[in-house]
């Protein structure tokens, strides 16, 4: 009864230890980052009409740290520590990308943001005429 009770105690230090170093490496490694964008398109009356939007943005496994929002090639703000929820206003006039790029300016997310227009500027052709004999 000794040895295995002795055996019974090595596997549990072993489940043990074994727990706790994956627990190291997943901190260490961390979650990848990731968010959540509303809304995700914009509506304006005619393309290249001017899109004002505030949207909420939601973290996850995001590191605390200096992080900077960028629209295209633009810098809109920047904030530092660890955000779990935020609001942002953007203007653009056709589809854009948002970015999040931290302080050393490598992108850490990014998002499409797309604009339609309920108006067309295309004119719809007519294939037959308004008038049939049959």
């Amino acid at each position: 009864m000794t040895i295995g009770r002795a055996l019974k105690q090595k596997w549990i230090n072993w489940t043990i230890a074994a727990l706790g170093v994956m627990t190291c490496l997943s901190n260490a490694w961390g979650e990848t980052p990731s968010w959540s964008v509303q809304p995700k398109v914009c509506i304006v009356e005619n393309l290249g009409d001017l899109c004002e939007m505030e949207l909420s943005l939601s973290f996850h496994g995001l590191e605390p740290g200096k992080y900077c929002y960028f629209q295209d090639q633009t810098r809109l703000n920047c904030w530092s520590g660890s955000a779990q929820q935020t609001t942002l206003l953007i203007r653009f006039t056709k589809d854009t990308v948002l970015y999040l790029k931290s302080a050393q300016g490598n992108v850490i997310l990014s998002h499409k943001m797309d604009i339609k227009a309920r108006a067309s500027n295309k004119q719809v052709r007519r294939v037959r005429q308004p008038w049939s004999l049959f």
